[in-house]
């Protein structure tokens, strides 16, 4: 009976949207992240009796470029990440150098990873192989397709209206859950309607979260050339 249950929740969620699995999970991609989209953006990393705060935009366009410069604090300001494709690097005015990183990596000690604010698009990366309906959302299972990505697995919950993102779990190939990620706070930021704010919780030590709160949004053409190495040393 529990299957026939589950069998007719997975029906009526493709029924209402017109969609499978990957075409829902393409459908988020698109909603939330535009062909190009520059945004500012204040970052919050909580820890027991402190929290950091760093002001940083956000740089991405297409699937496979995505920069993030730091503004604030000043110590900090005028350090930038870039990822292409696989490769992520970072350059630190401090000492005017340029260092590899990777993709797993903690974006400046917080919950979220580089992976998590410049590799974007989840239907690259990600076969959505089921797909539930819970109240107005839908649940979509994401295995990934490869082992270069941070998660094995993504339990995604997605609203059926606007195909916004609602909560993501993230799990080993094992089944243990180590992160959880919350959207909240649906703005219009132009004529798109996205999550202004983005709450990443360590599943393991329940103190220690980060938040991201979007400030402003533009999608203006960006040149290619500030995804390069030589932008990251010397700017425009």
């Amino acid at each position: 009976m529990r299957k026939v249950i589950i069998l007719l929740l997975v029906l009526n969620c493709n029924n209402l949207l017109g969609l499978d699995a990957n075409g829902m999970l393409k459908q988020v991609d698109e909603a939330m992240y535009p062909t190009q989209i520059t945004y500012t953006a204040e970052m919050t990393i909580y820890r027991p009796k402190k929290e950091y705060k760093k002001l940083m935009r956000v740089y991405i366009k297409g699937y496979d470029k995505a920069l993030v410069e730091f503004l604030e604090p000043p110590k900090e300001r005028g350090l930038k990440i870039l990822m292409k494709e696989d490769d992520v690097w970072m350059y630190l005015p401090s000492v005017e150098k340029v260092v590899r990183l990777t993709g797993r990596m903690k974006m400046m000690g917080g919950e979220f990873v580089h992976d998590d604010i410049m590799r974007v698009r989840l239907s690259l990366d990600y076969n959505a192989e089921s797909l539930q309906q819970e109240d107005n959302h839908c649940i979509l299972q994401l295995n990934a397709k490869n082992k270069k990505v941070t998660y094995d697995k993504i339990k995604y919950w997605i609203r059926e209206d606007n195909y916004l993102p609602v909560k993501a779990e993230f799990y080993t190939i094992g089944g243990k859950l180590l992160k959880i990620l919350k959207y909240s706070e649906p703005k219009k930021f132009g004529e798109r309607l996205m999550p202004s704010k983005l709450i990443m919780e360590n599943a393991f030590t329940k103190d220690y979260k980060t938040t991201l709160e979007i400030i402003s949004c533009d999608y203006s053409y960006i040149p290619d050339r500030l995804f390069t190495q030589e932008y990251l040393k010397k700017g425009l």
